[in-house]
């Protein structure tokens, strides 16, 4: 068993740290996309943050004709009422939902770099050196991927130990953690006390568009997806939703 509130509470304070990064060398680079180097990233200095929205309950502020996902996200951009998409210089955009890029740009007021496949495959090299001043690290990147790599060991190593709502929580909230090196220790102290743990369960695993909004009615295991979808939040395109 894992503290559900324990992982949810590292996003609450990645609000504080995100905008004393934006005080401090304002480093910030905010992302959409289903799967990001984060590695290559940090190897220039940067701090990225996952932007969608978690929750729907700024909507009470207002509705966009789309999804929950895409409407709540847009709304905490253009009220600035979410620290973590506030403090982001720029934002980067994979191309997994052209709604999503449609709609967030209209109302965008700072840059946005919109790509398909590997970031680190990308141009984004001249953006960053324009926008926020800093070069690459070559050495620093190597030392991030390994890194990295241990976490994605560790994640797999857990997925085998938890229940897959417990396991959706734990990777999804860990990205909140901004030093790598504390998100492996957190991983290993969560493999740690439930070492014993078998998760014998062969329950079916469903394609998921943008799961964090609607991670609570996850209680199976997952895999985060923009085709074939199963389960989506309330008026996804992607899933034939009337909105958008």
């Amino acid at each position: 068993m894992i503290d559900v509130e324990f992982f949810k509470e590292l996003r609450r304070k990645a609000y504080v740290d995100a905008v004393t990064f934006k005080m401090s060398d304002n480093n910030v680079v905010g992302y959409f996309a289903k799967d990001i180097d984060e590695a290559f990233l940090m190897s220039y200095g940067l701090v990225p943050y996952p932007i969608e929205s978690t929750d729907t309950e700024i909507l009470a502020y207002g509705e966009y004709n789309t999804c929950d996902m895409i409407s709540a996200t847009t709304i905490y951009m253009t009220t600035k009422k979410c620290p973590l998409i506030y403090s982001s210089k720029i934002f980067l955009i994979e191309d997994i939902c052209k709604k999503f890029t449609e709609v967030f740009s209209a109302s965008c007021d700072r840059y946005i770099y919109k790509y398909s496949g590997d970031i680190a495959g990308t141009d984004i090299d001249g953006v960053i050196k324009s926008v926020y001043g800093f070069n690459f690290d070559e050495k620093k990147y190597k030392q991030m991927k390994k890194i990295f790599s241990k976490i994605d060991e560790l994640l797999l190593a857990i997925e085998k130990k938890l229940e897959p709502y417990e396991y959706n929580i734990v990777k999804y909230y860990i990205r909140y953690v901004v030093d790598p090196e504390k998100r492996v220790k957190i991983l290993e102290r969560v493999l740690e006390d439930n070492q014993n743990n078998i998760n014998i369960k062969m329950n079916k695993c469903i394609n998921v568009a943008c799961p964090e909004i609607i991670l609570d009615e996850l209680k199976g295991p997952i895999s985060e997806s923009y085709k074939n979808i199963d389960l989506a939040p309330r008026g996804c395109i992607l899933k034939g939703g009337k909105n958008g």
